[in-house]
């Protein structure tokens, strides 16, 4: 089984948190490398790491898709060379930081996870996946 990451707003080398999407279900997720990569995975392409995975509800799915939508149109602009860095909606969109600020209660407020795995982060088709290596709960 191979969990589709649909959305992330934190990212170093891996996404870290975002939304994900099982057989069934869009969860929202956190996740961390790991270090102790496993000899009979290292030959596999990917980044060894820990993703926890939590039920979420069409809110927090909504939070997601308004803030990719102004980053992406922001993207598009920076790619294009009519803005720079330093207009990040991050920076300077108030509409965005209050969407990054709800996402955080959110996160704050999430249950038990539902799934705990640790596996292998990668690209696949310009998307990123994760791969457990063996789920746990």
């Amino acid at each position: 089984m191979v969990f589709d990451v649909l959305f992330y707003d934190e990212y170093y080398d891996i996404p870290l948190r975002g939304l994900l999407q099982t057989d069934s279900s869009t969860m929202a997720f956190d996740a961390c490398i790991l270090d102790d990569e496993p000899a009979e995975i290292a030959d596999r392409r990917g980044v060894y790491s820990r993703i926890r995975a939590f039920a979420c509800d069409d809110a927090l799915i909504q939070l997601f898709q308004e803030s990719d939508a102004i980053f992406r149109k922001w993207r598009a602009a920076f790619d294009n060379g009519d803005v720079d860095t330093s207009t990040h909606p991050l920076y300077v969109d108030a509409r965005f930081q209050e969407l990054s600020i709800r996402k955080d209660e959110f996160f704050s407020r999430l249950g038990p996870p539902i799934i705990e795995a640790n596996g292998l982060m990668r690209v696949e088709s310009g998307r990123f996946v994760f791969e457990p290596c063996g789920l746990g709960r």
